[in-house]
């Protein structure tokens, strides 16, 4: 493609759609990244759709969702961008030298208590990498102080080299920058641990929206633990050090008073702690919190049209009703009004019929227990295995109506293709490499299969003409 905006993207798609005889006004859901030339409501791919196909819901994918709110809160103020451009050069600092960093290496390794690990470089889209980066500096602080001490004094190191790990280092014990990892450290690992959760193919919707709304709440409860973040930062700082930037020789200005104002009314200024409360720690964690309830905003309602699937079996009759009055008003043309009695029925099925559990493949292979299935996918299988489709018409279209969360899974393929295409590429033809990514994504499966007669037929093909052993 040689242009990516949203327009040109649709026209794209649109246009593969009707080369392959797929009427756009059948479509019924998309999904894509949170990218603006995708998800923008105006230009955006999503909307250019729907204007083609009114019930084309959008759905924004879950875990890139949590993402951009990382990337919103980290560029809300400018002590989090500082925060974050200071990991970044430490990071460049060290590898720039081998003897840098194995002296980082060894400093970590004196530490016999606790299995540290090094610096970590960041990443603009991953946000994994930021959560590791992050814990690793705050966890080995003392350490990492350690290092830039002994480097800024070595006289036999250049003048260049100690001058700039003296002013890491003095970025590196202010309070605020140990007060601030302290943060980053408590939230991006919940968002690490929430995102790996979110990418696995098993989610169902209840789940995920769940997830995202306790994360929301564990958010909304860290506003009020300033006074334990700044304990913690107090306790890894130098005792010199371990005051706020301002509170040392900054000097108050006042502000010019007009003749119309009044004697009384008196000048907030805030210095110090209060400052730096106020200023950095309030707004990232604000961002954060107005970041997430903007994003589970866009999974409100399909929760309200589909949530109750999952628990259709401790559903009362009322409340299937109302839900299949909902479905049938959103979706006239594919549904009709005889789902309210389908899913009554359905729910009394799904509480007698046994349901298959997942077989753990054999731990000789090596191979992970296979993931649970989502409810929704479940109960749609269930339907066709013992072929009642017909008797389940609208129940089936209502499992096949339901929208996925997220979209992350397919792009794993983009980073097999990465591990793939090496140096051979040249000497590789399309219908290969496919294949052999194929085989890359599939791994699990391909390691429970057995290829003796597969290797025996290639052996046999491909068996040399001549012997180049000779006996003696």
């Amino acid at each position: 493609m040689l242009s990516h905006t949203g327009r040109d993207i649709a026209t794209t798609v649109l246009d593969f759609l009707k080369e392959k005889n797929i009427p756009v006004i059948d479509c019924r859901g998309q999904s894509y990244d949170n990218a603006s030339n995708m998800s923008g409501k105006y230009q955006g791919t999503q909307q250019i759709i729907k204007n083609e196909c009114s019930e084309a819901e959008y759905i924004p994918c879950m875990a890139h969702s949590i993402n951009l709110v990382g990337k919103c809160a980290a560029e809300s103020c400018p002590a989090a961008v500082s925060l974050f451009a200071l990991i970044q050069k430490l990071y460049s600092f060290l590898v720039a030298s081998t003897y840098r960093w194995r002296r980082h290496r060894e400093v970590l390794e004196t530490n016999k208590e606790k299995k540290l690990k090094v610096d970590k470089k960041l990443s603009d889209t991953r946000w994994s990498a930021r959560a590791d980066a992050v814990a690793a500096l705050s966890r080995a602080h003392k350490e990492n102080i350690n290092v830039l001490e002994e480097l800024s004094s070595d006289q036999n190191q250049p003048a260049e080299t100690r001058a700039e790990a003296s002013g890491l280092l003095k970025g590196l014990k202010k309070l605020e920058t140990v007060i601030l990892l302290e943060v980053w450290d408590t939230v991006l690992e919940r968002f690490q641990s929430a995102s790996i959760q979110l990418q696995k193919s098993g989610l169902s919707l209840n789940t995920a929206v769940t997830l995202l709304d306790s994360l929301l709440q564990f958010v909304k409860d860290l506003r009020s633990q300033f006074d334990d973040f700044e304990s913690k930062a107090m306790a890894k700082c130098d005792p010199s050090a371990a005051y706020y930037a301002d509170t040392q020789s900054q000097h108050i200005r006042k502000r010019k008073r007009h003749h119309d104002e009044l004697d009384s009314v008196e000048d907030v200024t805030l210095t110090g702690r209060d400052m730096f409360r106020v200023t950095a720690f309030l707004p990232i964690i604000d961002k954060l919190c107005a970041a997430l309830t903007q994003r589970l905003a866009a999974y409100s309602d399909l929760r309200e049209k589909f949530g109750f699937l999952s628990e259709i079996s401790n559903k009362t009759n009322t409340e299937l009703k109302a839900a299949a009055e909902k479905l049938v008003s959103s979706y006239p043309r594919d549904l009709e009004a005889g789902l309210e009695l389908e899913l009554l029925q359905f729910a009394h099925l799904m509480k007698s019929i046994p349901r298959d559990s997942s077989e753990s493949a054999p731990s000789s292979c090596g191979v992970k227990a296979a993931q649970r299935q989502s409810p929704e996918l479940e109960m749609y299988k269930i339907i066709h295995r013992h072929d009642m489709v017909e008797t389940f018409a609208n129940v089936e279209i209502v499992l096949r109506l339901c929208m996925f969360v997220r979209n992350c899974t397919g792009e794993r393929s983009f980073s097999k293709l990465k591990l793939l295409k090496n140096y051979l590429r040249n000497t590789m033809g399309q219908d290969r490499l496919s294949s052999l990514t194929l085989l890359s994504i599939e791994y699990e499966k391909l390691r429970v299969l057995d290829f003796t007669d597969v290797i025996k037929q290639f052996a046999m093909k491909k068996a040399r003409k001549k012997s180049f052993l000779t006996e003696k």
